[in-house]
Order: structure tokens, then sequence, then C-alpha cells
């Protein structure tokens, strides 16, 4: 009989050894450890012991810990993947952890660590052992009490739940499967309240067991593998996570267990355990494309973060298979523990091959993470108001992660006194990288490069890059542009939306919209936001939209004048 195991739900989200490419954490379900896979190799370079029966497994967005879930042991082991070894021990407080399951983490001020408990059905959450437990993430365990919530009435924990999925975001929301309900609970849920019940249940197949969150466009794609039907459920929820039905379903093989959605948000790969092989979903169709046989009793899969290969846990077969996507054919086998049952793979957001953990620029806009992580700021828009940086803009992107850090539509690299980004998409222009830290060789100090200034113009302890309004002069930088809209002054784009998940907003992005125009209206060679003194009040002069660090689109309309004044000396002269 199958027992019950996890996946990774999603990772678009290294070790200590000398490459830094990402690698493939694999839980091994029989022999309580965890496999560690070089993706670029394809061999194991490490075996971490953990505790009894590892089931979940999932990396921390910057790459740097890896929580595995303990089914046998009733806790979770924090690996750092800098040197692959167990850092710690979680009971989530009162021994919360039962049977713990699927497991998933979210960044950002509410971000955190959430674990599926199927165990224990039937206690009141009231009593401390919940359906979810939320807890913060580490370095803050692991001996931090965890919070959670029950699923069913009243918050009590009569609904067992198997694995989790998590959409990021200020404030994350929590899917979870439950088999035995033939359903997926849907939660929004901000630390540190720990009252909170789902805020609903929508029906899927039979057994519903896999599950998987990816970003399509500007809405979040949920995928269930139904065990029991053989079928996966397809929903669409909207920007902020809420679905209300599930619209597609796809027949796929027998008993579907895994699920992963591809990062480029092209395919979907389901693992059916019953035929011993992977099914491949065209998401554009939602048709099965093409299917791989693979290893025995396939479960736990992952896909590489450029997209270009797929791991599959084979439980029976104790080893992992790899695919390549570009032909959908299996090209190499793994051997790794006993009964492997989850995959999840290191973050490479840049993906520059180098690992978030080992990346010393996770966005590669030139500004070293070290200064993109302290720990407070002072918003000049609202000062009573002191922000965590992991996410100034609330978007729940860390802010190392975030092309866009304080979302006033200005790139970081632009703010930070940076002069190589001409088409202002946030990335510094011309990546090398000799020393393989991630960091683009120009800005690198060890390499010779030159940091970005980080000027803080108004001198109240926030860089212009987490400054909405750079100058202090009340109106915020977005305004003091022409195309960054911000109608309620707040310092925030009104349009947002990122469907690329990289912080900088679609509407000034450069592939899917017009980036903003920095303005020099008194002509004085300092730009708008960062001058308090640019006569924009009362002024005659016209607004000349100039450029230093991008190159953007000049505004017509501020030729008007001057075609007005041609048009004049031409008619006096035919006249």
């Amino acid at each position: 009989m199958r027992m019950a195991l996890t996946l990774l739900v999603l990772c678009v989200f290294c070790a200590g050894t000398a490459s830094a490419q990402p690698y493939a954490y694999v839980t091994n379900n029989g022999s309580d450890s965890v496999s560690v896979i070089d993706v670029s190799t394809n061999t194991v370079v490490a075996t971490v012991a953990v505790g009894l029966e590892p089931s979940g497994v999932a990396v921390s967005p910057d790459g740097k810990f890896v929580y595995v879930t303990n089914a046998g042991a009733d806790n979770i082991s924090v690996i750092q993947t800098s040197d692959n070894t167990v850092i710690g021990t979680w009971d989530g407080g009162d021994n919360q952890f039962i049977n713990p399951q699927g497991i998933g983490v979210s960044s950002g001020p509410n971000g955190g660590v959430f674990v599926a408990n199927s165990g224990n059905k039937g206690t009141p959450c009231s009593s401390g052992y919940c359906g979810v437990s939320a807890c913060p993430p580490w370095p803050w365990g692991p001996n931090t009490f965890c919070g959670g919530w029950g699923l069913g009435p009243d918050g009590e924990y009569t609904i067992s739940p198997l694995n989790l999925a998590v959409i990021p975001g200020e404030y994350p929301t929590v899917y979870t499967t439950n088999p035995t309900e033939n359903n997926v609970s849907v939660t929004s849920w901000p630390i540190p309240s720990f009252a909170t019940t789902p805020s609903g249940f929508v029906s899927v197949g039979k057994a519903p067991v896999g599950i998987a969150v990816g970003q399509v466009g500007e809405s979040w794609y949920i995928v269930v593998a139904n065990n029991g039907s053989d079928n996966v459920s397809i929903g669409i929820a909207d920007t902020s996570g809420n679905l209300t039905s599930f619209s597609e379903s796809v027949v796929v093989g027998k008993g579907p267990w895994g699920v992963a959605i591809r990062p480029d948000s092209q395919f979907i790969y389901v693992t059916n355990s019953g035929a011993n092989n992977v099914s491949v979903i065209d998401i554009s169709t939602f048709e099965v494309v093409a299917t791989v046989v693979v290893g025995g009793d396939p479960s736990g899969v992952a896909v590489t973060p450029d997209s270009k290969f797929v791991y599959v846990a084979n439980s029976d077969s104790n080893n992992v298979s790899v695919i390549d996507t570009s032909t959908n054919k299996e090209v190499d086998v793994v051997g790794v523990g006993a009964y492997p049952a989850a995959i999840a793979i290191t973050p490479d957001t840049d993906l520059d091959g180098v690992s978030n953990g080992d990346d010393t620029d996770d966005d590669n806009d030139g500004i070293p993470d070290s200064m993109e992580t302290a720990t407070t700021q002072t918003n000049s828009l609202n000062s009573t108001r002191n922000e965590i940086l992991e996410g100034t803009d609330g978007d729940g992107i860390p802010n190392e992660r975030d092309l866009d850090s304080d979302g006033d539509g200005i790139p970081d690299h632009v703010e930070a006194g940076g002069n190589n980004d001409k088409n202002s998409d946030g990335i510094a222009d011309g990546f090398i990288d000799a020393d393989g830290d991630g960091h683009n060789d120009a800005h690198d100090t060890s390499q010779g490069g030159t940091l970005p200034p980080l000027p803080d113009t108004d001198g109240d302890g926030a860089p212009d890059f987490l400054d909405r309004d750079s100058d202090n002069d009340g109106i915020s930088d977005s305004n003091e542009t022409v195309g960054c809209l911000d109608a309620d002054n707040d310092g925030l784009l009104d349009n947002a939306v990122d469907a690329n998940n990289d912080g900088l907003a679609d509407s000034v992005h450069p592939e899917t919209g017009q980036p903003c125009a920095l303005l020099d209206t008194d002509r004085d060679g300092i730009f708008d936001h960062l001058d308090g003194e640019d006569n924009r009040h009362g002024s005659s002069s016209c607004a000349i939209a100039s450029s230093t660090a991008s190159d953007v689109s000049f505004p017509v309309y501020l030729l008007i004048p001057a075609f007005i004044l041609i048009a004049r000396l031409w008619r006096r002269r035919t006249n």
C-alpha cells in the first residue's frame, strides 16, 4: 500500500560544493535521509540524515534553507544549503506537527512556513493541534511557537490535509488538498494572527493529493492531482489568489500523484503513480501533448528554474528520472535513497546559473543583496511607518529579488545611481560573472567593477531606491515623472500588475509597457524626483523629459509648443 507522501508544490523558485548551480533536494522516505543532486552534473553530492520518514520538502526563496517534514517523527528538519548540514529540528512548539506532510514557504512581511498535518484528525485546533501550521521562517525558529488553523466547522481540526501550495504576496494564500473530502481549502492568512479559518472549500475530483500553483500572465493557476479519478483539476485565481471553482479537468494516467508547473508557464507535469509515467499538459490548450515513461511509482516532481529539465522521484525504483523538456524524453537517471518521495529545487531568480543561496545579487540589478536587506527604513511619505525591508512595497517580493523595491515604477538600478540599464528593465546590462558569485562584474568590486552609489537625496536614512519621496517635497517620486501614475500620491504605482513576478510592474516594463520618463523641469541637471526646487509649481517653463541611466521614449506631447511655433512661422512666411 502506498505510503502517504508529499511533493514539491512549486519551485520557481546550494550546496557546499564547487558549483553554484541549482540543486535538487530529494526526501528518501525509506532511509530517513535527503539526497542532494547537482543538476549541472546529475550526481548526488551529499546525503543528509534527517528525521523518521521524511516526506515533504521546500526551499526558502533565498535558497539558504531547506525544510523537510519528518512524518514519522512529527517534526521538521532545517538544512542549511551552504554546507548541507541540519541546523535545527523544529516541533512547532508543544509538538504541534502531527504526521506532517506537505510544506510550503512564502517570503514577504507576512510570509512563513506552512505545514499540512495529516494526523490526529478530530482534535480541535484550539487545543494546539491544527490542520495547517503556520510558522515564522528561519532564523526565527526552530523554537518559535507556530500558529495555524483547523480545516472544519469553527476552525476545528476535523479534516486531514495532505499537501499544500502557497501563492505569495503581502498576504499569502494557502491551498490544501483534502483527500477524504474531495476538495481543496483556500485560506488567506497574515502572520501573526492565529485565529484564521478557511475562507472556502472548492470541490475537485476524487482523493486529491498533489497540488501546484503557478503564475500565468496576470492570473494564478492551481493544479490538483486527483488520485482516485485519474485526472487533474485546474482552477484559475485572480491576482489576489481568490478561487471559486476549478474550470478545467484533464484526464491523465492512472493514479496521478505529483504536480509541477513549469516556471515559464507553458506546461504542467503530472506523475502517474499507477502507470509509471508522466503526463505533459499544454497550459494553452489543457491537453496532454506527451507521455514520458519513467521509473516505478513516480511521486514528487519539480522543474529547474530555467524550465529546461524535470526531475521525478521514482519511489519503487529508488531513483530520480531527468526529463529534457525540449524533447520530453528521459535523458538521465540518478540513484538516491530508499523510497524517494518529494523533490525541491533551489531557486535562481535571475536565471544567471547561480542559485540564490550562492548569488550575491539575486535580481541582477547591480546592487548587492547585502545592501538590499537592511532591517528597517522610513518612508518619507509616511514618517510614522517603519517597514521591514523584505517587501518594502508590500508586494511580497523581498528587496534583493525585487527590481523596484519601493514600487514607484522607477527601477532600483536607476534610483541607486546606476547608469548601466539602457532599456530600463531593472537589470544591469552586459552580464559577465568571472568569479561565479552572481554579481555582474561591472558592479563587482572584487572584479574591478563599481558599485551603484546608493544616494539618499533627502538624508532621511532611506536610500532613494527604497524611498517613495526621495527629495522629501511631499510629491511622490512617481508623480514627478511622466508615465508613473500615482493618483493618491502614496508613492506606489496605481497599476502594479506584475505578471512575471520580478517586482517591476508590467505597465512600466519595456517588454510589456512603457518605462517612466524622468523629468528635469528646471533644466538644472537634477531629475525632479530628486530636486526639491524643480519649479514645478507656478513655473512657465516647458517640462523636459531627459534620461541618463535609461533610454526612454521622449513624450511627444512635450514638443507641442515647438510645433505651434513652427506652424506660426510657416504661416507668416507663406503669407
